[in-house]
């Protein structure tokens, strides 16, 4: 079972990409399971990807915010209760609180909920500048197919702040910056070495 370690055995991480390097524009190649030479080497992968995000003290990364051409993203579930999310697959196994988090390979919006029940947020992100917020609106829940990591169709429920991450990570997949959601030249919260970026 693959953890992500290193040679030395410490647990592996990527390097972040950082805001304005234009790897972070790219849209996300769809992860082929099937055609990777060793299943272990998915998991290895994907491993390294939940150990970033932990070292960062994240809720949720995305491969391509460590300028991995891969559709891959990590949700972090360990302080969730088991109304915030439900997974199902084929066993209909629901988790929340789960110290494996969920990884999503190929994730895609199923359901979102009206635009009425919208959330504003004020969110940051790991690839731009550490003081940069920006409000945003994002859907109160979401229902997402994916596959999991050994290539079953699973189908994941999210509420609140877990939706909001998964919204959050999903359009980094897309080439979408939370900076695409502010008025870099009209916002008064935004600092001048921001817009100079």
């Amino acid at each position: 079972y693959a953890e992500g370690k290193n040679r030395d055995g410490n647990l592996s991480v990527f390097p972040m990409g950082q805001y304005p390097d234009p790897m972070l524009r790219r849209i996300a190649n769809p992860t082929q399971i099937s055609s990777m030479s060793n299943s272990n080497d998915l998991i290895r992968f994907a491993h390294t990807l939940r150990n970033t995000c932990r070292k960062e003290n994240a809720v949720g990364l995305a491969a391509q915010q460590c300028g991995i051409d891969a559709s891959l993203v990590f949700l972090e579930t360990q302080q969730l209760s088991r109304n915030d999310i439900r997974t199902s697959n084929t066993e209909n196994k629901k988790v929340g609180g789960d110290k494996e988090g969920i990884f999503l390979v190929n994730p895609r919006f199923v359901y979102r909920s009206p635009e009425k029940d919208m959330l504003v947020w004020d969110e940051k992100c790991l690839v731009m500048p550490s003081n940069f917020i920006a409000t945003v609106l994002r859907d109160k829940r979401v229902v997402v197919e994916a596959e999991d990591l050994d290539g079953r169709t699973i189908e994941v429920d999210l509420r609140g702040e877990i939706a909001r991450a998964c919204q959050h990570e999903c359009q980094h997949d897309k080439g979408i910056l939370i900076v695409d959601h502010v008025d870099l030249e009209n916002d008064k919260n935004v600092s001048y070495e921001m817009r100079m970026l």
